[in-house]
């Protein structure tokens, strides 16, 4: 059982932080919003969209869904507010997702299709989830930095975990 709550607190610390890494997204201007900047996926806006059709992904991967389309193909995810909704309702999705798996469900091996040498590839429910938690984190770094270097800096305190299991205690 500690297992699969650790996951729900770190599922929980990371859509808070991501939270209140949007609410200085939403904050930007279009110009600063979509300008090309040094970053993965080139534009703060960019950025965001991709974190979503990645907690989207990886959810329907660890469920054994298909995951071919990018989300933005099935979803209308063209400005900040609807990014805002579609990732509040996908915080919902994961964490009841996670709730509802047995710690032995936490452990099922999941295809990942082929490797790049056409073998096949597989990983545990957890260690994709644990890699939904890491790539959040990465992208929310540079998003951070980013926004800082435009003026709207992410507190620091606003996205530390201690920070949040002590308030959440």
């Amino acid at each position: 059982m500690l297992a699969k709550s650790i996951l729900i607190s770190l599922l929980n610390y990371n859509y808070e932080a991501n939270e209140q890494v949007l609410r200085q997204v939403e904050a930007l201007t279009g110009d600063a919003l979509n300008a090309d900047a040094n970053i993965s996926y080139g534009s703060i806006f960019e950025l965001v969209r991709h974190m979503a059709d990645t907690e989207w992904s990886w959810r329907r991967i660890a469920r054994g869904e298909a995951a071919q389309q990018l989300l933005w193909e099935v979803e209308d995810l063209s400005d900040v507010p609807a990014l805002r909704r579609f990732l509040a309702e996908e915080q919902t999705r994961t964490v009841a997702y996670v709730e509802g798996l047995s710690e032995d469900e936490l452990d099922n091996s999941v295809s990942l299709g082929s490797n790049q040498d056409d073998q096949p590839s597989a990983a545990r429910v957890w260690q994709i989830l644990v890699h939904l938690l890491n790539h959040s984190t990465h992208h929310r770094a540079e998003l951070s930095r980013q926004l800082a270097e435009v003026g709207h800096p992410v507190d620091e305190n606003d996205i530390d975990y201690l920070g949040y299991a002590v308030r959440s205690y």
